[in-house]
């Protein structure tokens, strides 16, 4: 698993020598998750899942896209959100990223109430802030998992998730989790960071350099819309989607701090 020794270019903290404290952001977190056209059609139930919760460890936002070819692909995807909330509940300050994906993975297997891993194969990405501004991101297997900073002065870092030796997907349950995990970590403890995760539905359309304009966006758009409003207009943005010819399930989740605080 990729975790780098030296943190990456996103990094806005400013440490405190115990005489200034910094107060602690508010974190929001946003989702929705939508089958696709041809699951509609089909009257198949939708393969992917998200989910966010609020822990003593910090908040939780996670993305799972079942994979299509799974028996039990929509199961895997639900195991998915809760095996990373099990995992985060077990988290203390020195957990590794390592330690936090094994313990992921354990918890996923746990969760199939005795099903065959192989019929519920599914994708996870997660992205895991604690209270102190830990900032963990990553995934298993493809989609979109990336970190942008609110006032827009470095470079979005998009996480490198990695495919299969021939671009297949790696995921929860096909026997290579060990080798397919990638978490980066980050230092947030000035709550700047935003975090985005979306299944290949939206991440294959998504334009790279407008990364940042869309997190924008999402705060702009549904920042301060109350829960209720906010769940039934990202849904029909969803629906809405403009890809023509699309037809995999849609799942995006994001996750944002500090000033940007929505009411």
């Amino acid at each position: 698993m990729r975790h780098p020794s030296n943190p990456p270019p996103i990094s806005h903290a400013t440490p405190s020598d115990g005489s200034c404290r910094l107060a602690r952001p508010r974190v929001r977190t946003i989702g929705a998750s939508i089958p696709g056209p041809r699951h509609v059609r089909e009257g198949r139930a939708n393969q992917d899942a998200w989910a966010s919760c609020r822990l003593p460890q910090g908040v939780v936002l996670v993305v799972s896209d079942g994979v299509g070819s799974c028996r039990y692909a929509e199961i895997g995807s639900r195991a998915a959100c809760r095996a990373v909330r099990d995992a985060v509940q077990l988290m203390k300050p020195e957990t590794s990223p390592t330690e936090l994906t094994e313990r992921i993975t354990a918890a996923w297997n746990s969760r199939l109430e005795r099903r065959n891993p192989t019929e519920c194969a599914s994708t996870c990405l997660f992205s895991v802030r604690t209270h102190g501004g830990r900032l963990l991101v990553g995934g298993l297997g493809d989609g979109l998992a990336v970190v942008t900073s609110s006032d827009g002065t470095t470079e979005p870092r998009v996480i490198p998730l990695r495919g299969g030796e021939f671009g297949e997907t790696v995921a929860l349950g096909d026997g290579r989790e060990s080798r397919g995990w990638v978490v980066e970590e980050f230092d947030d403890r000035a709550g700047q960071l935003r975090t985005l995760l979306a299944s290949d539905g939206v991440s294959q359309d998504l334009s790279q350099d407008r990364l940042q304009a869309f997190h924008d966006w999402l705060i702009a758009t549904f920042g301060k819309l109350s829960t209720r409003r906010w769940r039934a207009s990202l849904r029909r943005q969803l629906q809405a989607w403009p890809t023509p010819g699309a037809t995999d399930d849609r799942t995006l989740a994001f996750m944002w701090t500090g000033g940007e605080v929505a009411t």
